[in-house]
């Protein structure tokens, strides 16, 4: 389901996963797109979201604050505002004007307009002047049961799954995030995603056994990972290449990586060296990996390799005998080695470091 849905991300087709408020959702919020795309639930999509975000390959960014109630856990709640002196719900709100000689407070409806002014609901009196007979207080809320006088209400959430109204101080809070993939990560995962599984039906079907983060013990106990190591037994010897692959996509592949990476191969026994570089390549880094026989390759390259790969014919499977072959002559032994796909060149010549042949 990951690569799923990192390839859809990669492509463009899912550029960023965004949530939905949905009630009837048992997270309060659905990922359409991704449920459908994927076909499994929003419980789902959200557990394997969080958990690309953990290892670093997608980021989360806060999307939208749900409020839940601490009941049922429910998305459907609605505001109650209420008088913050006896908690009912039964408030106005509008402009007050205060009665100079009652004090009587209330809303600008609630003083009847006559001919020459306003009169006081409370006293019946005849209000004519502003700033005499009575003064404006500004927009304030009022309280129908118990007539408190207030600037803001106090609030409170019904749900209205189970009814419970709680106060506003004891609701409960979700945030809620979008997911999008990191940049930083892109290149690997275009690498990751195809042409790495292509390499690895490219080699498997040349009769390799290729393990992924391969641990290999080498001579001096040190136990090294690599990133793929691909064993092939023809019968006759055991063929490991050992293939590391470079993940960044900013900082170039330098000196001290490739002397890394060089140096647990040969603690591993290993003589077959591949380094799959993402990034750029230091021209330091390029020869000294030319110099320990190190082939370094481009995603492009590979790319280009297993495009113009040609179907090998299926090798005899020795390894399952797990018993030396026996030639009769010289033809049959290679016969055997062409069988595994190589090469043979007889009395071959070949000029060492040194420049003897």
């Amino acid at each position: 389901m990951a690569a799923k849905l990192l390839e859809a991300m990669v492509d463009g087709h899912i550029p960023e996963v965004i949530p939905r408020f949905d009630s009837l959702s048992e997270l309060g919020f659905s990922f359409p797109t991704a449920c459908q795309f994927l076909g499994i639930s929003d419980k789902e999509v959200l557990s394997l979201l969080d958990s690309l975000s953990d290892e670093g390959v997608l980021e989360r960014k806060f999307f939208d604050k749900l409020l839940l109630c601490p009941h049922c856990h429910s998305v459907s709640v609605r505001p109650i505002y209420c008088c913050i002196k006896c908690g009912s719900a039964d408030i106005v709100r509008g402009r007050m004007l205060e009665h100079s000689l009652c004090k009587y407070t209330g809303t600008d409806e609630e003083f009847l307009l006559i001919k020459r002014g306003l009169m006081c609901p409370n006293c019946k009196q005849e209000l004519q002047t502003l700033g005499e007979d009575y003064r404006s207080l500004g927009i304030l809320c009022k309280c129908r049961d118990c007539g408190d006088i207030f600037a803001q209400p106090a609030v409170k959430w019904k749900c209205l799954a189970c009814s419970v109204v709680t106060p506003g101080d004891k609701i409960a809070e979700l945030d809620v995030y979008s997911y999008s993939l990191r940049e930083a990560q892109r290149g690997r995962l275009q690498f990751e995603l195809k042409p790495k599984q292509q390499l690895i039906q490219f080699l498997s079907d040349r009769g390799y056994k290729v393990a992924e983060n391969a641990m290999v013990r080498g001579g001096s106990g040190a136990a090294h990972t690599f990133d793929l190591l691909a064993t092939r037994n023809d019968g006759i010897v055991t063929h490991q290449i050992a293939i590391g692959i470079r993940v960044a996509d900013t900082k170039p592949l330098g000196l001290e990586e490739v002397f890394d990476f060089d140096d647990k191969t040969y603690d591993a026994g290993i003589h077959d060296k591949v380094l799959i570089a993402i990034s750029a390549v230091t021209g330091e880094a390029s020869q000294l990996a030319h110099r320990q026989r190190i082939r370094v390759m481009e995603p492009a390259a590979v790319e280009s390799l297993l495009a113009s790969a040609v179907s090998p014919q299926p090798a005899p499977q020795a390894e399952a005998k797990r018993e030396p072959p026996q030639f009769k002559s010289r033809s049959g032994l290679v016969q055997y080695l062409q069988s595994y796909g190589y090469e043979v060149e007889e009395e071959a010549k070949v000029r060492g470091r040194s420049g003897v042949e």
